[in-house]
């Protein structure tokens, strides 16, 4: 990879010519004023990313601090509570997606095994000011009445999000999944929440795969089982009686729900507290036993990103009785988010090491300056390079394998390296 090229993304995305044209088309920046969404964008990041609870007063305060801002409190709240900017945000926010990708993980085990993509499904939610129950409304009234949840498909390859929406918390997980017919050739892992025989059946006609985490309750027909390789005599009875015999030990089962139904796999772990049922229509010559349970693994890194948008980009229940304000602020963290990734996938790409996006979101305020720099100056590749090489010198993630900077999981006995 070359520095011109991340140079190019990062200003396709937030050089100051597109976003201005961005503002002017969603209406939100008519004319030009001190608060432009270039330097509110500047504010923000700086606000969300410096400091843990970040809040209003935060980012006006950083917003004063820019050369030739003067603007008082009341007409900055005016300005971001108006709805222009959500639409603009999320606009910003479905670019960066499709902007700022790279292909950071090698792909050859997967493709070999007719993998094309994969995809993992999950939602996080946080509680928004009690005022907005109406709006989104939360499962748990007595605690959260007002709850957001972020509905998230995370492309495992790309290590970026891929489809992000956001809706009250009260609302199905299932109805987010993706598609059935956008799943040819592509593996979908995703937990129990997710669990739907007639998604998994579809996607199977459409030519796509699954590995989902089932509730312990469930208790199909076991057509035929394997412990430690062996097969078992047991056959055709309810998972549940064969359990009771076999429940400590870790089994392979081919089951169906229905009597006619599609077969599928059957992963079973045992666990005194949460005993794990993994069900899968992978074959057995595509991927083993071992082999499916290190995949699902990976499943991990959603929760990772999860984790890195509370923690460390402010993502959480702002304190806010404005509706817009509250939805702008969640694309604002998602956005700078998506950006930092990008910066991170970039120095791994370019340096050939396993970069850590938490260690490098926890030291953002030494690097973030440069970063926003490229909004306003054309030529910035020496800033950029500059932070991909203290990102590879500071924050490469603890070795998998040992003398190997670039492995990222082991699947098996496989490797999935850093390209």
């Amino acid at each position: 990879m070359q520095i011109n090229q991340v140079s190019n993304q990062l200003k396709a995305l937030i050089s100051e010519k597109h976003l201005i044209a961005l503002a002017k088309t969603s209406g939100f920046q008519v004319r030009h004023r001190c608060l432009s969404i270039v330097s509110l964008l500047k504010a923000v990041f700086k606000s969300l990313s410096c400091l843990q609870d970040a809040n209003l007063s935060d980012i006006h305060q950083n917003l004063k601090t820019q050369t030739d801002c003067t603007i008082s409190y009341k007409p900055f709240h005016n300005q971001i509570r108006k709805p222009a900017l959500t639409e603009l945000l999320r606009e910003l926010v479905i670019q960066a997606m499709s902007k700022l990708t790279l292909n950071t993980l090698d792909k050859t085990f997967f493709i070999q095994r007719g993998i094309q993509r994969v995809l993992l499904q999950d939602g996080s939610s946080f509680a928004l000011h009690d005022e907005l129950a109406q709006v989104f409304a939360g499962r748990f009234t007595a605690i959260s009445p007002a709850a957001i949840e972020l509905h998230v498909t995370y492309d495992l390859f790309n290590e970026q999000p891929c489809e992000i929406d956001t809706r009250p918390d009260v609302e199905t997980e299932r109805a987010f999944l993706p598609g059935s017919h956008t799943l040819e050739d592509t593996l979908l892992l995703a937990d129990a929440g997710y669990f739907d025989l007639d998604y998994f059946e579809q996607v199977s006609q459409d030519g796509g795969y699954f590995l989902v985490r089932a509730n312990k309750n469930i208790n199909p027909i076991v057509t035929s089982a394997y412990c430690a390789g062996i097969e078992l005599k047991e056959k055709n009875i309810k998972l549940k009686t064969l359990l009771d015999k076999f429940a400590s030990q870790p089994l392979e089962l081919t089951v169906r729900w229905k009597k006619n139904g599609p077969e599928y796999r059957l992963i079973y772990l045992p666990d005194e507290k949460r005993p794990v049922f993994l069900v899968t229509n992978l074959k057995e010559v595509q991927f083993n036993f071992d082999e499916l349970l290190d995949i699902y693994a990976t499943r991990w890194q959603i929760e990772l990103l999860f984790k890195e948008l509370k923690s460390w980009n402010n993502l959480k229940g702002f304190i806010t009785r404005d509706l817009h304000i509250a939805e702008s602020l969640v694309w604002l963290s998602i956005l700078q988010t998506l950006i930092k990734r990008f910066i991170c996938h970039s120095a791994a790409t370019m340096f050939k090491c396993a970069i850590s996006t938490f260690r490098a979101s926890k030291c953002s305020y030494l690097w973030l300056d440069d970063i926003l720099g490229c909004m306003e100056q054309t030529r910035c590749s020496h800033k950029i390079h500059r932070v991909l090489k203290l990102l590879a010198e500071n924050c490469k993630r603890q070795s998998i394998e040992k003398e190997s900077d670039i492995c990222r999981f082991k699947i098996g006995s496989y490797a999935i390296n850093v390209p």
